[in-house]
């Protein structure tokens, strides 16, 4: 499942209350039902709405608990997801990933830098790094903030 990266953070619609988020909803009740999952983070920080400490600070705590599986390179995803994301705005995320893979593949070097994320009316820097990589959680184990 990919709740998003905000599933780990709270992101910043209920800041308030992180468990009153989307994402954080859909991850809780998936753990509740108590069958096996892989909790799949598609770019963690795409849509601009968690904080580079607060994702470190997430992968960290789920490395812990022994949750962080691994990660994988999302080229091959873009290259199927890119024809069927034409239609999105440029500032969905498909398409910034897309956007930031193919920036990467002209530019190995900006794998450093920060890009921009404009969405919700703000804007966010995320790590290029960040933004062409996907991340894979064990569900079952309990590694949320």
């Amino acid at each position: 499942m990919d709740c998003g990266g905000d599933s780990l953070t709270g992101g910043l619609d209920f800041s308030a209350d992180i468990e009153c988020g989307r994402d954080r909803q859909v991850l809780r009740a998936l753990q509740a039902i108590g069958i096996p999952f892989l909790h799949m983070i598609f770019a963690p920080g795409c849509d601009g709405e968690s904080t580079i400490d607060a994702m470190k600070g997430a992968l960290e705590q789920a490395h812990r608990a022994d949750a962080l599986l691994g990660w994988w390179s999302l080229k091959e995803d873009v290259q199927m997801m890119a024809p069927l994301c034409e239609n999105l705005a440029a500032n969905r995320t498909p398409n910034i990933i897309r956007d930031v893979v193919h920036k990467l593949e002209q530019n190995p070097e900006s794998a450093s830098e920060l890009c921009p994320i404009y969405r919700h009316g703000a804007e966010a820097h995320i790590p290029v790094s960040w933004l062409v990589n996907g991340v894979v959680l064990d569900g079952k184990r309990d590694y949320l903030c």
